[in-house]
């Protein structure tokens, strides 16, 4: 069976050779994928750096039956509206962990190295050999909030390390070094970093509030690459000025991009990055093959890969 693609203009080097027959636009804004969905079967939603009506899109494609999205999370779309449609989403879950893992450990070994300080002597010629920090990774509590492809990716590159690491998931069985449903609350007053890995849904939105943070041992660490309202953002900054945090890793906000003067910036027990801890070649090929083998599978009318389950939101 033939079928209509519009997939970004940005993988089209990477696309373009594997399409196997199927037809392809190649779109670089949403006004461009406003103009390709109506003859669209299948739709490679990605618009980095920009805030697109996804209903608007999700509307234009008159004949979408499948929607592809290179993100994990999958927050931003209505699935109301995809149920009443009969699209299916797919999402890019798994696509990311390698690179994330490696920017959660580089925040903690960071953290516990006292790296923020160190640059800021570096910056200003000062020679401080106090101002760097004397914890290690080795033989510290982690506590990852999300413990699905990224969380357990997490948990393997720490233990690697020497940490002691503990998953923490919202539904199944409860095992050697994984808590389940909201058993994780017990752990925080031993916990050195708190690591947010979890999906953005209803009921997890704020889940790391006040009480969670005061419940943390002092001097601990936050570090957040999931989503930011996971996190109330209040909270956090109260609990960053008032010393009952050691600090936070941020990659993920409320506000994207954080808008400038807002208090984070100016932290300095902050490490903060502009939402970039998945962003490396390697995860942007691994999306480009997902999505060769999903239209594949598409063409073919076979099960596709990483369907999302429109009723959990995840």
């Amino acid at each position: 069976m033939s079928v209509t693609l519009v997939v970004p203009e940005w993988y089209r080097e990477l696309v373009e050779p594997g399409l196997d027959g199927a037809a392809a636009t190649f779109y670089r804004d949403e006004k461009g994928a406003l103009e390709a969905l109506p003859a669209a079967d299948g739709f490679w939603l990605e618009l980095w750096g920009q805030d697109p009506s996804v209903e608007g899109l999700v509307t234009a494609g008159k004949g979408l039956r499948w929607i592809q999205l290179s993100s994990a999370g999958v927050e931003s779309m209505d699935f109301e509206l995809l149920r009443r449609r009969g699209i299916m989403l797919t999402n890019g879950a798994g696509l990311h962990a390698p690179p994330i893992a490696e920017h959660v450990v580089m925040c903690m070994l960071m953290a516990g190295r006292g790296i923020l300080p160190l640059l800021r002597a570096q910056a200003e010629g000062r020679w401080d050999r106090r101002a760097g920090g004397r914890a290690e990774l080795a033989g510290s509590e982690v506590l990852i909030l999300g413990y699905g492809l990224i969380g357990r990716a997490i948990a393997k590159k720490a233990r690697a390390l020497g940490a002691h690491v503990i998953g923490a998931r919202r539904r199944g069985r409860a095992g050697r070094d994984v808590v389940v449903g909201d058993a994780w609350h017990e752990l925080l007053p031993q916990t050195d970093f708190l690591v947010v890995a979890a999906p953005l849904t209803p009921a997890t939105r704020g889940i790391v509030g006040r009480a969670e943070l005061a419940a943390l041992k002092p001097g601990s660490w936050l570090v957040n690459i999931a989503r930011g309202p996971l996190v109330d953002e209040a909270a956090l900054l109260d609990a960053l000025d008032g010393g009952t945090l050691g600090g936070a890793a941020l990659d993920v906000f409320d506000q994207e991009p954080l808008p400038k003067g807002h208090p984070l910036w100016s932290k300095p027990n902050v490490i903060l990055t502009p939402h970039v801890s998945a962003s490396t070649t390697r995860m942007q090929q691994r999306a480009a093959a997902l999505f060769l083998d999903n239209a594949a599978r598409f063409q073919a009318g076979r099960r596709l890969r990483n369907v999302v389950d429109l009723r959990a939101g995840y």
